[in-house]
């Protein structure tokens, strides 16, 4: 049984208050998504657009700018792997992309953690999506909270 995480960047480990402090990342947003990690041994499939700033190498993936670099270092340094990312489709099909990687990697334990909703309903995703939110009331409210963390494994933990 795998577990994963579908992982958005843009509004879950940042948001609009992290634009306003001049930081690409919030590190205390990587270490609620560290929590979960440990606590699903959940492996992590980038969805965002972020992917299309990876290379794929022997030996994982590189940065091929300051904005990923920035990321694979705190994800480095809480020791989470970016396991896969979703392939680069037409039009961001972003649900149909979870959707079929699901059914192609018999994947029965998964959350999605992302601020936009795109067509989950329609691909009978809605129930593992976890909605973060990139201008939150105010930034305890934004993007990946601590409050989240509980739910995120809930999601994670019951099979599809």
């Amino acid at each position: 049984m795998k577990r994963i995480i579908f992982l958005d960047i843009d509004g879950v480990l940042n948001t609009s208050y992290s634009r306003q402090k001049h930081k690409i990342i919030d590190e205390f947003r990587i270490a609620y998504l560290s929590e979960i990690v440990k606590l699903t041994k959940a492996k992590i499939i980038l969805t965002s657009t972020w992917r299309y700033n990876l290379n794929h190498t022997f030996l994982g993936f590189k940065a091929t700018n300051n904005s990923t670099k920035a990321l694979l270092y705190f994800l480095k340094k809480y020791k989470i792997k970016i396991y896969d990312t979703l392939p680069d489709t037409p039009n961001d099909q972003r649900a149909l992309d979870i959707a079929n990687y699901v059914k192609n990697n018999k994947i029965t334990n998964f959350l999605i953690l992302d601020d936009e909703v795109f067509d989950y309903s329609s691909y009978n995703l809605s129930s593992h999506l976890l909605q973060t939110y990139f201008n939150g009331g105010s930034e305890e409210e934004s993007g990946l909270t601590k409050q989240m963390i509980k739910k995120a494994c809930e999601i994670i933990k019951k099979e599809q």
